[in-house]
């Protein structure tokens, strides 16, 4: 790396849920101070997203995440140069270049490689909203205003928008979200301590997102309980539709959550 006041390599982490609590958390806070780190994080979570929305595909390599970072660093050089030289931001040819070789390699990955498990493709999704926090097409804390908002999109089903105002996690907004090719709802919340607390709705069934999973039963509904890193996804079926809750939380809070507000159909 570069240098070493910009942790490309973390940020790769972080999106891919592979830095412990206290290293994730250095990430976060420099990325709110750091305005190149910030965008280089959202243009990996763009491209990890793009490639989501198309298909899931296999865990990233720790050769690609090589090259990834190494092609990453001649931005990282341009955002380092003096302001003047500059001319008061990043050169644009420098970052349109280190973008799509990110996204050559990303892509030569995605068709050479195996596929990756559903459940895999879902907590990548929570990093990359975690981390580079991605646009939402709806910002709102009024979960009726989400709801109307879902029902005029062509997902193919009424999203559901659960209140956990009562359980300490507030309702920042949503958009329209494709799952392995398949259109959905995704809904942001942010809680306790800045955590955030990612629900994805969409069509299939609890055996799409692979296995072996853990079972519980509560309330008459199966929840299937999966930990991708220090990730927990919660996940169970309101009649043709999919909800997943996911969060780097304690895992049992996330249970409790899904627990709460599922809905037995």
């Amino acid at each position: 790396m570069s240098d070493p006041r910009h942790p490309i390599d973390e940020i790769q982490e972080a999106l891919d849920g592979r830095l412990d609590a206290k290293r994730r958390r250095r990430v976060e806070a420099h990325l709110r101070s750091c305005a190149p780190c910030r965008e280089e994080a959202e243009q990996l979570g763009w491209i990890k997203g793009l490639l989501r929305r198309q298909d899931a595909g296999p865990e990233v390599p720790s050769s690609l995440r090589s090259a990834i970072a190494a092609a990453l660093e001649g931005e990282d050089r341009a955002a380092a140069r003096p302001r003047a030289a500059r001319a008061g931001s990043r050169s644009r040819i420098a970052v349109a270049a280190s973008f799509a070789a990110v996204l050559a390699l990303l892509l030569l990955w995605r068709f050479a490689g195996p596929r990756r498990e559903l459940v895999t493709a879902l907590a990548l999704d929570y990093g990359s909203h975690a981390v580079a926090a991605p646009p939402l097409e709806r910002r709102t804390a009024d979960a009726g205003d989400l709801e109307r908002f879902f029902a005029g999109q062509a997902i193919g089903f009424p999203a559901r928008v659960i209140d956990l105002d009562m359980m300490a996690y507030r309702l920042v907004g949503g958009r329209v979200h494709r799952v392995a090719g398949r259109p959905g709802a995704l809904i942001l919340y942010q809680g306790p301590g800045g955590r955030f607390l990612l629900c994805q709705m969409f069509l299939g069934k609890l055996s799409d997102l692979g296995g072996p999973p853990e079972v519980r039963e509560h309330a008459g509904i199966r929840f299937h309980v999966h930990h991708v890193g220090d990730r927990t996804l919660v996940s169970w079926q309101e009649g043709a539709v999919v909800c997943v809750l996911t969060s780097d939380g304690p895992s049992e809070e996330v249970v409790s959550l899904a627990f709460a507000k599922a809905v037995k159909a």
